[in-house]
């Protein structure tokens, strides 16, 4: 999986036919509050994984787990 950024507008514009335009909007203003942010990024000092001290699973892990 790649990571692709994109802005909060372009955000409102992908979800707009999904949710329609008012929740489109709101979520698109999340994202923009939340660029102001200093600390909205997950490092890997404040992670969960290291917090709670887990190692996920890799993707033939979890669906041998699953049984596929």
């Amino acid at each position: 999986m790649d990571f692709e950024a994109i802005t909060p507008e372009q955000m409102r514009v992908s979800l707009a036919p999904v949710l329609g335009e008012g929740p489109a909007a709101g979520v698109a203003g999340l994202y923009q509050a939340m660029s102001t942010l200093p600390d909205h990024a997950i490092s890997p000092e404040n992670s969960a994984q290291k917090l709670l001290g887990i190692t996920p699973r890799t993707t033939r892990q979890w669906l041998t787990d699953i049984g596929l």
